[in-house]
């Protein structure tokens, strides 16, 4: 027959009185026994032998009154913790060195692994603001290079109108309109499919959502708000709703304004954060909707209990059909279907798990070294503690009071770590890049502060646990045994694993810190093909009727080009469509000339950028061959274009590509 749980035994027999333990142990063995025997689960009746043997030792550390017993005693008890804990103070006090070499190191880690919790809890843990976050998903069409997965308006069309596995679903693009009127302000937003909010779980705190029948290229002149906007530009006017506003000569009307709690975490990701919306507007004979214009991303919710892996295997299916029936549409690109959350959190995840990792790692060692430094202080208070153990004292009063000294120190230590934490993770946001997901909830909150106590909780079990058991809990005659010689066994084996234990943890960190170290230099050595020291970047939008066709707008490039060159200490300057990793994108299809057969396969894809020709001076390109362009290169003259080294290797290998079309 199975005996009681040994650990809990081993426990019983070392935390208390030796004559005690061995009568508790006895009757509980028999009474555990005895449940085994009427048939009563196995772990049933562990965990109830566990929990009276916790109990058990309580009491006998507490050494006061039982339930039952009077109030008087009761205080008693609380008056002599109290007292307790002023003995420690006085205690820490005397031995400043001591406690500074404890407090200090954990201090330090916790600052360290508070500032990075904050961000993990921000970015990998906290979910979506939205009721139903598992169920919404992103739908796009990408091979396996290409992370962005748009998708083409009739495609979503098709996706919408006959999967199965969605409860909604809607097609999304960003949208930077010029607001000038009532102001002139460039804003960031996004044209939505009729239905985005309610997929969200999110209704506007003022007016309404839109309808289906704004979803069309004649209706779609409606806009939503964000709280923020409404507030910035709009005085938090509540009769905003139905007000005209303009972006440059097109009138729009206000419908809704969003609840101050609304996050635009799918704009963020996609785009920039959201401040505006509107329908998106499309329609199957638009100039957009054709199938191989990729520029859309689609968002939808699952039905209920079904997986992302479920709905792509539908799409997949479907979308092979669509290729039979659109051989010039459609490619070799599949379609992907995963959550909103995982899009978002995964570019994080893995270097937050490792800086996580080693965070906890460097806490582990603050841990360690206080544990050591405990032991050791426990070697040289042995003759003190055997005496008051001469004297009376209990080993649960010696136990309780190491305990009391961790838990100070501990708790020191963590409001210190909590208050640097703070500071550090101000810091660190400061600096932190503008993709970094989520990055307006990284800070010291509930959950933070959890995570603290928690890590107090554990560095103090850590800090007391083995010293005590190691230290105190002994016969009076062992104690006095031990305090007579240098240093007992025991307490030399606890100190010597820790110590393998420190050395062990230190190496570890130290060999990843040199794979770090050693993979970002490789990072850094890597040559982007351009130089953005030193180079600055504006954006402009150029509105209204004055701007509707192209001359006067090539004018206006051309004089800003002029009185930016004119501005002491600008050497050179450029216009462009977009920069490097600057998070536009400007996709275009086409064909090369000698195989130009129209079939989707044959095609070619790439990203395109509008520049001035000094533009490759700007960002520092070298031109490998071939000219640059020049002002002679004009609308009116025959189109030319420079093209990168990898295009050149990818679609003319072994050739020059100078004169090809």
């Amino acid at each position: 027959m199975a005996g009681p749980p040994f650990v809990a035994r081993w426990l019983l027999e070392h935390a208390i009185e030796p004559a005690a333990a061995e009568a508790i142990a006895g009757d509980l063995a028999e009474a555990y026994q005895l449940r085994i025997a009427r048939g009563e689960a196995g772990t049933r009746a562990r965990l109830w032998y566990w929990r009276e043997a916790l109990v058990a030792i309580l009491w006998q550390w507490r050494g006061a009154p039982r339930v039952g017993e009077s109030a008087a005693g009761r205080r008693t008890m609380s008056d002599t913790l109290f007292t307790e804990v002023r003995q420690t103070l006085r205690a820490l006090r005397r031995a400043p060195g001591f406690s500074l070499g404890a407090i200090v190191p954990i201090a330090l880690a916790l600052a360290l692994a508070t500032s990075v919790f904050a961000v993990v809890h921000a970015v990998l843990i906290r979910p979506l603001p939205y009721p139903r976050p598992d169920r919404i998903v992103h739908i796009g069409e990408h091979d396996a290079g290409d992370r962005v997965g748009t998708i083409g308006y009739a495609t979503t069309v098709d996706f919408r109108e006959k999967a199965r596995s969605f409860e909604s679903f809607v097609a999304i693009r960003g949208w930077n309109p010029t607001l000038t009127s009532p102001a002139t302000l460039r804003l960031s937003g996004m044209r939505v499919g009729a239905g985005y909010f309610s997929m969200l779980g999110v209704r506007p705190a003022l007016g309404r959502d839109f309808t289906p029948d704004e979803d069309t290229p004649s209706t779609r002149y409606v806009v939503i708000l964000s709280d923020g906007l409404w507030r910035r530009q709009f005085g938090a006017d509540p009769n905003v709703i139905n007000q005209t506003i303009a972006f440059g000569d097109t009138p729009f009307r206000v419908v809704g304004v969003l609840p101050a709690s609304f996050e635009p975490v799918i704009s963020s990701e996609f785009y920039t954060a959201a401040e505006i919306w509107s329908p998106l507007g499309y329609a199957l004979d638009g100039d957009s909707s054709c199938r191989s214009c990729r520029h859309l991303h689609a968002v939808a919710s699952l039905v209920p209990g079904l997986t992302p892996e479920r709905a792509q295997d539908e799409l997949r299916a479907m979308r092979a059909a669509l290729a039979k029936e659109h051989p010039r549409d459609y490619g070799s690109d599949q379609v992907s279907v995963e959550r909103i959350s995982d899009r978002i959190a995964e570019p994080m995840r893995r270097p937050l798990a490792v800086l996580m990792a080693a965070v906890l790692l460097v806490l582990a060692i603050a841990g360690a070294n206080a544990a050591s430094l405990m032991i050791a202080r426990a070697a040289d208070l042995e003759h003190e503690h055997a005496l008051r153990a001469a004297l009376g004292a209990s080993t649960g009063q010696l136990i309780r009071q190491r305990g009391i000294e961790a838990l100070l120190l501990a708790a020191t230590a963590g409001a210190l770590g909590l208050a640097g934490g703070s500071l550090l993770t101000s810091w660190l946001l400061a600096q932190a890049p503008s993709t970094l997901p989520r990055a307006d909830h990284i800070g010291v909150n509930g959950s933070v502060v959890a995570f603290v106590a928690a890590a107090v909780a554990v560095l103090t079990a850590m800090i007391a646990l083995l010293p005590a058991l190691q230290g105190f809990a002994r016969p009076v005659q062992a104690a006095w045994a031990r305090a007579r010689s240098t240093d007992s066994r025991g307490l030399v084996r606890a100190r010597e694993a820790l110590i393998v234990a420190d050395v062990a943890i230190a190496l570890t960190l130290a060999i990843g810190a040199g794979v770090m170290i050693r993979s970002l230099d490789r990072l850094l050595a890597v040559d982007p093909g351009f130089v953005a020291a030193d180079v600055h970047t504006v954006g402009l939008s150029l509105v209204g009727p004055r701007w509707a066709t192209d001359p006067p707008v090539l004018a206006f490039q051309r004089d800003l080009e002029t009185r930016m060159r004119a501005i002491p200490g600008v050497q050179s300057a450029a216009i462009a469509s977009q920069v490097p990793l600057g998070g536009n994108y400007d996709r275009r299809g086409g064909y090369l000339e000698e195989r130009n057969t129209q079939r989707a396969e044959d095609g070619i894809e790439f990203e395109r950028y509008s520049i001035s020709p000094d533009y490759l001076k700007v960002m520092g390109i070298p031109l490998l061959r071939g000219r640059g362009l020049s002002d002679a290169d004009r609308p009116e003259t025959t189109p030319v274009m420079l093209i990168s080294d990898s295009a050149a290797r990818q679609y003319w290998p072994g050739q020059d590509p100078i004169g090809k079309r």
